[in-house]
């Protein structure tokens, strides 16, 4: 459906734009193809690449793109962000527009599925803005899915650790539901999703309070002191955890 070389030659462009690629320092040498895999064939079609990004300096990095493939015309493209549009390709079926599939929120659903196959459809989807180094996306405010963008032939840190804590029962983490794996990458991840306080917007509003009383902590509305025991407590929990999965560091 989509020629791998095609694909490459335009990701060349297209990386260094996205807020996830992890070497805008660097000059893109020359991508190249390492997977294509048509996921969805029929329009919008889903294809899930990995390429190997090779930079100036001999650095050699691995990112995922999931492709989102409309025809050129469909109204659907208008609500595609300019910045997440690869390029107008040439295919079996036509011209069509290639983009991230993670900002189309009916591919986003697909990508759902193919991790979690047996679960109901979920109805809506958004993602999270400002995240750096992934794609994390939220079904129906009750799950969160986590895209690593850049591979590792060992075994992602992040879900790593979150699935070694869940196996133990470590209650202060929401431990993985489905894992999508290639072999031994780790492509991504589903949790559910905890909403709640947004902890930064809290902290301000404590330090707001603090130093619009004249900088006196005891006249502080904002009192750190409760929440900074059960930090401590929460932390000491984690260490006997993380010793009790992974053994003494």
């Amino acid at each position: 459906m989509l020629s791998p070389e095609d694909l490459a030659r335009e990701l060349e462009q297209f990386l260094p734009r996205q807020r996830w690629f992890g070497a805008k320092d660097f000059v893109i040498e020359r991508v190249v193809p390492h997977k294509l895999e048509v996921m969805q064939s029929d329009w919008p079609a889903l294809v899930h690449s990995q390429m190997d990004v090779l930079l100036a300096g001999g650095q050699r990095d691995r990112y995922q793109v999931p492709v989102g493939l409309r025809p050129e015309g469909d109204p659907a493209l208008a609500t595609i962000d300019r910045d997440s549009v690869i390029a107008l390709f040439s295919t079996e079926a036509g011209a069509a527009y290639g983009y991230d599939a993670a900002e189309d929120p009916e591919l986003a659903i697909a990508l759902f599925m193919h991790i979690r196959p047996e679960a109901d459809p979920p109805s809506r989807v958004e993602p999270i803005q400002g995240e750096q180094s992934n794609t994390s996306l939220i079904y129906d405010g009750r799950f969160i899915l986590k895209i690593f963008r850049r591979l590792s032939e060992d075994p992602n840190l992040d879900l790593e650790v979150t699935e070694a804590l869940g196996r133990i029962g470590f209650r202060h983490i929401a431990a993985p539901l489905a894992v999508w794996r290639d072999g031994e990458v780790d492509l991504a991840m589903l949790q559910p999703f905890l909403s709640g306080v947004d902890g930064w917007a809290l902290a301000m509003t404590s330090l707001n309070d603090l130093y619009g009383r004249g900088g006196d902590p005891s006249q502080s509305g904002g009192d750190f002191a409760p929440e900074a025991q059960l930090l401590g407590m929460t932390i000491a929990e984690l260490h006997g955890a993380l010793a009790e999965a992974f053994g003494t560091w």
